[in-house]
């Protein structure tokens, strides 16, 4: 049986190749860091992760309300993975856009973040912004919890920043795996707090809930659950195909 030319192997290869070897490695890392989450899931090494993706969860709130014109008062993150989000408003129709903006909001950090990881120069920009807007929240922040995390994520930054900038990491893979580590967290955990709070169970005073009343359907917070679970999943997806279509070779 005669073999094919070169020419014809190695057109098959380019059609058959689906990923390039950066973008094996991409995926590798992402399907590593949602393997390492889910085995520490359970553990006291985990919490601060999770702690932070509260935050981010308050801070979509914060950020909704005041693009709404409304005003801040507090902002306020516990250990036992709760927070809550004090402002004023002087229209109603603004709690409608303030209640789901912290699932969203949370969804919306962690699609940045896996995106933005894939470019040297996407990843330094997630990660100056985000410690730029924790940065400021400082001012709304009323426990120590969300302070501790404020100026960890910073000291974190300007390190990987002075590598990137004056040290041994041009190709800034320390903030590009921080980023996307954070941000494949962030997008997990947003999916299963959705879940947990919202779907599994109706918890009176929970965004869902709060929502339902709002729109003048009480009963209805799982619906809107839901809706919030199934935006949250196909962001963490989109970012993941967005990543892996814009990397830049590690």
């Amino acid at each position: 049986q005669q073999a094919l030319p070169v020419e014809a192997q190695e057109a098959m290869a380019d059609y058959t190749q689906f990923l390039t070897p950066a973008q094996y490695f991409a995926l590798m890392l992402i399907l590593g860091s949602m393997v390492l989450i889910f085995a520490l899931w359970k553990t006291k090494l985990c919490l601060p992760l999770k702690l932070l993706t509260v935050f981010m969860h308050e801070l979509g709130h914060a950020s909704m309300a005041l693009l709404c014109c409304g005003k801040v008062t507090s902002l306020t993150v516990q250990a036992n993975e709760s927070g809550l989000t004090n402002y004023t408003y002087s229209r109603e129709c603004v709690r409608f856009w303030v209640t789901p903006a912290g699932y969203i909001g949370s969804s919306m950090v962690g699609f940045g973040l896996v995106v933005g990881s894939a470019t040297v120069l996407g990843a330094l920009i997630c990660a100056g912004l985000i410690a730029g807007i924790l940065l400021v929240t400082l001012f709304f922040q009323k426990n120590w919890i969300p302070r501790i995390l404020t100026l960890v994520v910073v000291a974190v930054v300007v390190v990987l920043f002075i590598l990137h900038f004056v040290g041994p990491d041009p190709n800034a893979i320390g903030v590009r795996v921080c980023d996307l580590f954070v941000g494949v967290m962030n997008g997990l955990y947003s999916v299963w707090d959705i879940y947990d709070d919202t779907v599994s169970r109706d918890v009176s005073g929970s965004d869902s809930v709060e929502c339902a009343r709002i729109m003048g359907c009480p009963g209805s917070g799982r619906m809107f659950g839901i809706v919030w679970m199934l935006i949250s999943l196909t962001m963490f997806i989109i970012a993941v195909v967005l990543h892996l279509w814009l990397i830049n070779p590690f």
